[in-house]
């Protein structure tokens, strides 16, 4: 690429940035790289209730690279995670800043970041589930799933997805001189080539294909609005990954440092956090509360972990590559 090139190109990108900010100018524009069917009724219901207009970019996997590409020009007004590492990353490249006070307070202190550069809005646990007749023994924690007993009785999506890279990441930090011979050993415990969704491990379980099968717990919940016995089936089992307790991702607020719509920004963070929406994402989605809600559903009691480690997940940057580059040299996915 010629420096006329390079420079011509920089000029277009920028341009398009120009653009894209004059067209939102008035309106809230957030990035997010979760599922549009879970964000977007709670969206929805703040526009309808404020006024304000929203437009939204589901970036999934990409998301990070746009931003990181838009650096300080980026159009974007506020970033929903649906993992708070992305939010440690963007804080990381100077796009975000500490909170406000009328933020925070409405927040729970356990889901904050420890720079105030963002604020947990509902998390998610990976769990183990087993037929409820099982007479396997339940793993205490994920490291048990090497152990032999368990030889042709696993099953997991893809080694690669960003569910089991995290958790794996998370396992190599606590665990870093036994990881590879565990990632070994599961590999040789699954009943299959991992493939499908978490859904479809659950849906195995309870066909018998397998006894046990990594997940993460929403899923539980979704599954039994079609198949409402299915507590009669199976068994929820929450392995620890330290002794702080089970592994959980969290989705996360951030408001970027050169928003120019902060005030509905910060609006729109507190509404997320009141106890209406906090319970429609728990009745909708069967995503955990951070902030007390008035009725709980009986399903949560029952894919909520007992005890979490909620600091382990910002700590996995660095572990992430390292846990990538293992799975592909162990052929994990063969």
């Amino acid at each position: 690429m010629t420096l006329k090139y390079k420079y011509y190109h920089k000029l277009m990108v920028m341009a398009g940035i120009m653009v894209a900010m004059v067209a939102n100018a008035g309106q809230l524009v957030i990035y997010t790289d979760r599922a549009e069917s879970l964000l977007k009724p709670a969206l929805t219901e703040f526009e309808n209730n404020t006024g304000h207009n929203i437009k939204v970019y589901y970036g999934g996997d990409s998301l990070l690279e746009r931003l990181k590409n838009e650096g300080k020009n980026s159009p974007a007004d506020v970033v929903i995670s649906t993992n708070s590492l992305l939010s440690d990353y963007i804080f990381g490249l100077g796009l975000t800043e500490s909170l406000p006070d009328k933020i925070i307070t409405k927040a729970n202190p356990e889901y904050i970041d420890d720079n105030k550069s963002w604020v947990g809005l509902n998390y998610r646990a990976r769990l183990v589930v087993m037929p409820q007749n099982t007479n396997l023994p339940k793993p205490e924690n994920f490291l048990d799933l090497a152990k032999d007993i368990y030889k042709g009785k696993i099953c997991l999506r893809d080694g690669t997805h960003r569910y089991n890279v995290d958790l794996f990441s998370q396992m190599k930090l606590q665990n870093p001189n036994e990881f590879s011979q565990f990632l070994l050993k599961l590999k040789q415990n699954l009943v299959r080539k991992p493939v499908g969704s978490d859904r479809d491990q659950v849906k195995l379980v309870l066909s018998g294909g397998c006894e046990l099968a990594v997940v993460n717990n929403y899923y539980l919940g979704l599954l039994s609005i079609d198949m409402p016995d299915i507590w009669q089936k199976i068994s929820v089992v929450f392995p620890v990954i330290s002794p702080k307790g089970s592994p959980i991702a969290i989705s996360a607020f951030s408001i970027l440092k050169n928003s120019g719509q902060k005030p509905i920004a910060e609006e729109l963070a507190q509404f997320l956090l009141s106890p209406i929406i906090q319970e429609k994402w728990a009745r909708d989605n069967f995503e955990l509360p951070v902030t007390p809600i008035l009725n709980t559903p009986k399903e949560l009691q029952i894919i909520k972990p007992k005890i979490i480690d909620n600091k382990l997940i910002h700590l996995i940057s660095k572990e992430r590559e390292a846990v990538l580059q293992e799975l592909l040299i162990s052929k994990f996915n063969e």
